[in-house]
């Protein structure tokens, strides 16, 4: 096995939301492998004869496991350490927390006060549907980690299962539960705004991916609901890391009620995660077409000034009073910044929002030209064929061929 596939496979699950330790000797970490559940759970849990039970397992085999409190892992030996360290990937669930946490405490013997912790730590968890789980996006790369030495599959319930009454349980927690879990869930949300932050569509989205595997407990008897609250929670998360990629309020903020109504008027959850997919999306857009993150704050005031008020008569000297600042100072950094000059971009900004009146309407395009700031129409013609290399005539009858 090529140890690039191993890496790859550690950034493909954590992609997915999906936790990977690699055990080593002695073994201090094999108490993190399950979120810290069962440190949490019990005095003096007894690791080593987990790890005696792995060294019995097979080289070019993948494991998928299933624990006493119906968690699943995938595990393997690793194949470029020594022979005593192992690869886990998970906790992940397959079944709703809820038809779980009571018949596993039950069954593992758990007092309330554990009963509690063992829901905050399901909840804390990613959960997948049971064709789409981390063991199976593993058999779609195990190719290419084992290559042309093959590999085996074998099924266990046993590996990581223990009687109840092995061993005695905490009664008073002595700390909080699945603390890598919760710094890995909040890490990922991170990730996420400071995708939506640099406006990457595709990595943002492949972390919005990894987020929806993990639940939140619900507070309200109506499931819709519920999805509801977190959607219009997700909608302030992006909105919020769209702001800190220096968009101007005004476009975020029609945005974001553009959601909220939408996400208030669904009526199903397929609306709802479809919603989420189009927020991420457009949230990014919002930073590639209006951050303006690189320039310097009185760039950014003249230039969200010109956006909002480009059919109006502009000058360079209106600018710089309104940044406080001296004409000549303004038209230097402007410069500096952009590489053309106020009036260029000026021109510019009113040339590409007359584009959409040229192609979907037929007002004349004198009256175009008005509409966005340019009243006299020759003017307007010469800037338009500069900066389009057509006429605005040529240009709306190229749209309609």
């Amino acid at each position: 096995m090529d140890n690039r596939f191993v890496q790859y496979m550690q950034e493909f699950m954590h992609g997915q939301g999906t936790l990977v330790h690699i055990i080593t000797p002695p073994y201090e970490n094999m108490r993190v492998f399950d979120g810290g559940l069962r440190e949490q759970l019990y005095i003096d849990y007894d690791f080593s004869s987990l790890a005696k039970n792995f060294h019995e397992t097979e080289r070019q085999t993948i494991y998928t496991l299933t624990d006493s409190f119906e968690t699943h892992y995938i595990f393997l030996k690793h194949p470029h350490h020594n022979e005593n360290s192992f690869i886990f990937i998970g906790p992940y669930m397959t079944l709703d927390y809820r038809t779980v946490v009571l018949p596993v405490s039950e069954r593992m013997k758990l007092p309330p006060i554990q009963t509690k912790e063992l829901k905050e730590y399901y909840i804390g968890i990613p959960r997948y549907e049971p064709n789409d789980t981390p063991a199976t996006k593993m058999m779609l790369i195990a190719k290419y980690l084992f290559g042309d030495a093959g590999f085996e599959v074998e099924g266990s319930s046993m590996l990581l299962m223990h009687d109840p009454d092995t061993y005695e349980i905490r009664l008073e927690p002595e700390r909080l539960l699945s603390y890598e879990l919760i710094e890995k869930r909040y890490n990922i949300e991170d990730a996420l705004l400071e995708a939506v932050e640099r406006g990457d569509v595709k990595e943002a989205l492949k972390i919005k991916n990894a987020i929806s595997k993990y639940r939140v407990e619900e507070r309200n008897p109506d499931k819709l609901r519920n999805a509801k609250t977190l959607t219009i929670s997700f909608n302030t998360l992006l909105r919020k890391a769209a702001q800190r990629g220096s968009v101007h309020p005004a476009y975020i903020d029609s945005v974001s009620i553009n959601f909220a109504r939408a996400i208030e008027a669904a009526v199903n959850f397929d609306t709802l995660k479809t919603a989420t997919d189009d927020m991420v999306t457009k949230y990014c857009r919002l930073v590639q077409e209006h951050s303006l993150k690189k320039y310097s704050k009185i760039v950014q005031v003249a230039l969200n000034y010109i956006d909002f008020h480009y059919t109006e008569p502009l000058s360079l000297a209106q600018l710089a009073d309104i940044v406080g600042t001296h004409a000549n100072y303004l038209s230097s950094r402007f410069k500096k910044e952009l590489g053309i000059s106020v009036t260029d971009h000026i021109n510019r900004i009113r040339i590409r929002r007359s584009l959409p009146l040229l192609a979907t309407t037929n007002l004349p395009i004198s009256r175009i030209s008005e509409k966005v700031g340019i009243t006299d129409y020759n003017y307007y013609t010469r800037v338009f064929k500069k900066i389009m290399e057509k006429s605005p005539s040529e240009y709306r009858k190229s749209l309609r061929k």
